[in-house]
């Protein structure tokens, strides 16, 4: 008889994160004959086909200020997230308990409270736990605030931190998605003696059309795209653009944040159809400064593009694997980044801004059903609860 496996999370939608990683894994392990399963495999959470949108999407307009003077006298923004925390994470409802007795492993997709762990344990089922942030969640709580200029409640912060530790240090196995990515954990939690098993990221194949918006055809188009907040780099990205003096190369952005693109930095503001405008560009910069196994490098290669990338986290492992990529380092050094860039400037005057290689890559390894392949894999020699 086959292993019966629940995957967990919240939410299961286009984008990053767990809710993205799973949105994959399901419509792969979906398209998979059932004849060449080695386990039956469900889903928890809620589905949706809208791709994840920004925390700071709602930034332009005059309700948003109205909004975050409440939240800064009321503290209103540290309440909503302990609420949608304890509402999503902390309660094992009735229907939850009755999928995870039904199943032989449950694997927990992102940060989940204690309690699930709890009760799965205490009905003799195997566990996995496969974090999805580049920091553990405490800290994840505690930059979300600092981002909207709110205090840190310190019982809080120790209750996540708790909580995360009891997952790290009770689960029967750790997923990462390579072997750089969980420097945070290793440094915050004790690995050293956790059955910890590497499974490699992958997306579905993109599908792209012509951007609304026209790029230069005179110029090398440099994009970024994500988050402006200092660990995804937008700093770096901002005095990139800064120091570059070529006149034909130009800067652009597509995303949103508390950080402000520099002058010398086109900003498009956060886009549905950033894809798109990906697939428009000759070349990717991701500058993190903290890295775990981002999906978004994964969808450009799918695409052919070039990527600069600093050589931190999983970034490293993506490095490594793509075809045309250029090493901006690992140090906040900016002569690196500029050296990078240039190197990959270079390649793409020579060969054009879209790589065979890398949609070779892509098809090899990084698909949705290569990572459900070796999830299967996996879960087949994992043992029974």
């Amino acid at each position: 008889m086959r292993n019966k496996v629940l995957f967990i999370t919240n939410v299961i939608k286009p984008g990053g994160g767990p809710a993205g990683y799973c949105y994959n894994l399901k419509s792969a392990i979906d398209e998979i004959d059932d004849n060449k399963k080695v386990v039956d495999v469900d889903f928890f959470g809620g589905i949706e086909e809208k791709r994840t949108s920004s925390t700071w999407n709602i930034k332009n307009g005059f309700l948003y200020y109205i909004k975050l003077a409440i939240n800064l006298i009321t503290f209103g923004l540290i309440r909503d997230f302990r609420l949608k925390v304890d509402y999503f994470l902390g309660k094992v409802s009735k229907e939850k308990k009755r999928k995870i007795t039904e199943c032989d492993v449950i694997v927990f997709q992102g940060y989940q409270s204690a309690d699930y762990l709890a009760f799965a344990k205490a009905q003799g089922k195997k566990t996995i736990y496969m974090p999805h942030s580049p920091t553990i969640m405490a800290d994840e709580y505690s930059s979300t605030c600092k981002m909207h200029g709110v205090p840190v409640d310190r019982i809080l912060y120790s209750k996540y931190h708790r909580s995360e530790k009891y997952l790290i240090d009770n689960v029967d196995r750790i997923v990462f998605p390579s072997e750089n990515s969980h420097d945070e954990y290793s440094n915050n939690f004790t690995l050293n003696n956790k059955d910890i098993f590497y499974i490699n990221s992958g997306v579905k194949p993109v599908n792209v059309c012509k951007s609304d918006y026209i790029f230069p055809s005179d110029s090398i188009n440099v994009i970024f795209a994500g988050r402006y907040i200092l660990d995804k780099g937008f700093d770096r990205y901002n005095l990139l653009a800064d120091s570059y003096s070529s006149s034909n190369v130009k800067f652009f952005s597509a995303g949103s944040g508390p950080l402000k693109a520099s002058s010398n930095v086109i900003d498009l503001g956060w886009r549905t159809d950033v894809l798109n405008l990906i697939n428009d560009a000759d070349i990717v910069v991701i500058p993190n400064k903290v890295a775990y196994y981002d999906l978004l490098p994964l969808e450009c290669i799918a695409l052919g593009k070039p990527l600069v990338m600093t050589e931190i986290g999983g970034n490293i492992d993506q490095l490594k694997c793509f075809p045309v990529s250029f090493s901006a380092g690992s140090s906040e050094n900016e002569a690196d980044l500029v050296e990078a860039l240039n190197s990959c400037i270079s390649k793409v005057e020579e060969s054009g801004s879209t790589f065979d290689s890398n949609k070779q890559a892509f098809n090899e390894h990084f698909t949705h059903r290569a990572m459900a392949y070796r999830w299967l894999e996996m879960l087949a020699g994992f043992p029974r609860g």
